[in-house]
């Protein structure tokens, strides 16, 4: 009889599944309305399931550089996380459990947070592992706020729910 007993390790993942066919998942919006489908002016639905560059909008630990340094694996200081103050509409931050902060479907809202251009699916899958499958990742459009070199503009991206 072997004594072997091998060990399970559960992966717990935030989950990604970006419709090519329509806007769902995206925050505050039901992709089930009529002005929400797709048509002629608005064929392709972005950002698209595996498309890289794309701006994540962050709130809580992710909208701090040294731990999303730490989360992405970034070893040498020339290539550290760059965040770009912004907000974004249709959600509000809340508390959850009472010690995590929670971005939820708020319709006429807006969060005011922190956006990083993720530009690989490896760093992708490192925040998905981070944030574990009590989240998941909604488009959303992010309103960046100017800095000294580049002016205020509104970009499509995602964020976790």
């Amino acid at each position: 009889q072997s004594s072997f007993r091998p060990t399970t390790i559960r992966l717990s993942k935030a989950s990604k599944d970006l419709s090519n066919t329509s806007i769902h998942p995206t925050l505050g919006k039901d992709s089930t309305l009529p002005q929400n489908r797709p048509n002629k002016k608005n064929p392709a639905f972005e950002p698209a399931q595996y498309q890289y560059l794309v701006w994540y909008f962050f709130y809580g630990t992710l909208a701090n550089t040294e731990s999303l340094d730490h989360i992405l694996g970034i070893l040498h200081r020339a290539e550290m996380p760059v965040l770009r103050s912004s907000s974004m509409v249709d959600g509000a931050i809340k508390s959850w459990q009472g010690k995590y902060k929670a971005l939820v479907d708020t319709p006429g809202s807006h969060a005011d947070g922190w956006s990083y251009q993720v530009t690989s699916e490896d760093q992708e899958e490192a925040l998905l592992i981070y944030e574990t499958e009590n989240y998941e990742i909604v488009r959303c459009n992010i309103k960046l706020s100017s800095t000294g070199a580049e002016m205020e503009q509104v970009v499509q991206g995602c964020t976790f729910r």
